[in-house]
């Protein structure tokens, strides 16, 4: 009896085996199908462009719904103390670099320097952009990729705000001004120390301080810069800085949300038997 049912019992788990791997075969010959199908149909060529397309408004889109976070106002929080503080001594500030008696600049550094200063940020920009395409890192492609789709939106914002007439907005007295009394608006916020910002806060918190040492130091060069050649008062710089790390930590949010989709469809799971015939929970990932 006892070799009886060991028989029995071997036949039952041989029959479900038997009955897994035609399943099995039967759902990669199905498989097959649907591909050699898929294959046979005639291609849209604007499938591809459309694709992508919808793939950069949607990130635009979780761009600007992340910026409507609980970091929003921990950003402004840590921020507006700072451009409060800043804006109380712009002009004492602007005093070191500007004449008012004769409007002449003073304590300036060559123009050259003003130059590299409003320039250079182009190179880290594209730099930048170009690993989206040219990096072997997941995460610093995908880093790389919504960099360059936010960057626009950067630009934008500040142009937006620019457009706002108050006290705080006006630049500060300069020599190149056609008269002593002209008073320019559109300086708040600064629109190279938001693109700087937002290039310094994303790459440091995802990859950081090989990104942090040099972007920080071109930062608080264009900034120093700025402020000495009375291109800004110093609060607007801070003010740039802001709008920058708000864009960044947004951008932050975007990429740990599609890395995590893109994790998750690697993630295979079923069920299946063991080889005494017993339920078994299949679990795959794809590296």
């Amino acid at each position: 009896m006892v070799l009886g049912y060991i028989s029995t019992s071997s036949c039952s788990v041989a029959s479900k085996r038997k009955e897994r791997l035609e399943r099995q075969r039967i759902a990669e010959e199905k498989k097959l199908q649907e591909q050699e199908l898929e294959a046979l149909k005639p291609k849209n060529p604007y499938s591809k462009p459309v694709n992508l397309f919808a793939s950069i408004l949607k990130d635009v889109f979780e761009i600007h719904i992340n910026l409507a976070t609980f970091d929003f106002f921990r950003i402004t929080g840590a921020v507006f103390p700072v451009f409060v503080a800043l804006r109380m001594h712009d002009e004492k500030i602007h005093q070191h670099f500007y004449d008012a008696e004769h409007h002449k600049n003073k304590n300036q550094h060559t123009c050259l320097n003003h130059f590299v200063a409003q320039e250079a940020i182009a190179i880290p920009i594209l730099a930048l952009a170009s690993l989206s395409v040219f990096s072997h890192d997941e995460d610093l492609r995908a880093t790389s990729r919504v960099f360059a789709i936010g960057m626009p939106f950067v630009l934008l914002a500040k142009d937006i705000i620019k457009q706002l007439r108050f006290k705080a907005a006006y630049r500060p007295y300069c020599e190149f001004f056609p008269k002593k009394s002209k008073h320019v608006c559109g300086g708040f916020p600064s629109g190279h120390m938001a693109e700087l910002a937002y290039m310094t806060v994303l790459y440091s918190m995802r990859h950081g301080v090989k990104f942090a040492v040099p972007l920080t130091a071109l930062s608080i060069y264009v900034g120093a810069t700025f402020v000495a050649c009375n291109r800004h008062y110093a609060s607007q710089i801070a003010a740039g800085a802001g709008l920058g790390a708000l864009y960044a930590v947004a951008a932050s949010h975007v990429i740990d949300e599609k890395l995590e989709r893109r994790r998750l469809k690697e993630i295979e799971m079923g069920l299946d038997t063991t080889s005494t015939g017993n339920l078994a929970l299949s679990f795959n990932y794809r590296y």
